[in-house]
């Protein structure tokens, strides 16, 4: 291992931990090692993680000219579009969100040029919370029917992962989605490796939920379009609701302590009185659905902060 490599992964580590004055102190010597080889590479990727340790610590500017600095370096890389991306959460915060669409679409386009696959998840999870701000924005295309037989077999695949049938009620269903990813949960904090393996099931008990959501409550499958951004979504017919399950599932999956709330935000549907939401509002209910006390072993919600790696 590198001397950039062991300082990079400590103050990752230290990051992950919470532990921000250690972090810091571990990035910064990490970003002088990769200067003295001239590994912009390596420069870029202690940058955005140094990046966004400020921006988690409340200290803004120190993130903003990060994240500036990543643009500027050369050549161009998966990095840029991580620093695109961290720049464009910080206009959110800021309230100047069609600024931030701006440089989401520069990094979904930087992600997709050099196939980072999950760093461009991680995007667009954060151009969602952008839909209900910009709902003048939002655009909406219709499934084709190749694409919604698609989503039919996969849902099939899911019931075999859980030795159920058709013929499952929705309720049964939601339950055993909901433990099986807790189960998956803990299997991955224990044997990291084995992520992938329920990684490749997640798709398939992804469209299974939202097959639950159509069959009990009648939501109707989408893609939802903002920017240059095209996102599945199964939504209520009204558009005041929306959950994105192949997001939602990766995230659980990628971030094993993130509490799974797949039932509890099912059993919130069924209460009627609980919908607060306008029609045309686009709530991702799964961002507002959390425990006050989250379910053992887990300790973020779905909108936790995020270290690029």
């Amino acid at each position: 291992m590198s001397n950039w490599q062991s300082l990079h992964s400590e103050g990752y580590s230290r990051a992950s931990a919470g532990d921000i004055e250690a972090a810091e102190r571990f990035l910064k010597q990490a970003i002088e090692a990769a200067e003295a080889t001239g590994a912009s590479a390596e420069v870029a990727n202690s940058k955005n993680c140094l990046a966004v340790v400020y921006k988690q610590d409340g200290r803004v500017d120190e993130a903003r000219r990060l994240f500036e600095e990543v643009i500027d370096l050369a050549p161009a890389s998966g990095d840029h579009g991580s620093a695109y991306s961290g720049l464009a959460e910080l206009l959110c915060e800021n309230g100047d969100y069609e600024g931030a669409l701006n440089l989401f679409d520069r990094a979904v386009d930087n992600f997709n040029e050099y196939e980072c696959g999950l760093d461009l998840h991680f995007a667009e999870c954060s151009l969602l919370r952008l839909i209900p701000l910009l709902p003048g924005r939002v655009q909406e295309r219709k499934l084709l029917d190749a694409e919604a037989e698609e989503i039919r077999d996969e849902a099939d695949e899911g019931l075999k992962v859980l030795n159920l049938t058709e013929a499952s009620s929705p309720e049964k269903v939601i339950a055993e989605i909901d433990h099986y990813i807790d189960l998956a949960q803990d299997e991955i904090l224990d044997h990291p490796e084995k992520q992938d393996f329920y990684h490749s099931n997640g798709e398939a008990l992804a469209f299974l939920w939202g097959l639950q959501l159509e069959s009990k409550f009648g939501w109707q499958w989408l893609y939802i379009r903002l920017g240059r951004s095209e996102v599945l979504a199964i939504a209520s017919p009204d558009r005041s609701q929306v959950v994105y399950p192949m997001h939602f599932l990766c995230e659980c999956l990628e971030d094993p302590e993130l509490d799974c709330t797949i039932q509890l935000a099912f059993e919130l549907l069924l209460d009627e009185d609980s919908a607060e939401c306008a029609p045309g509002e686009y709530e991702n209910i799964m961002e507002s659905v959390f425990r006050i006390v989250p379910k053992q072993g887990r300790t973020r919600s779905l909108a936790a902060a995020r270290l690029p790696e």
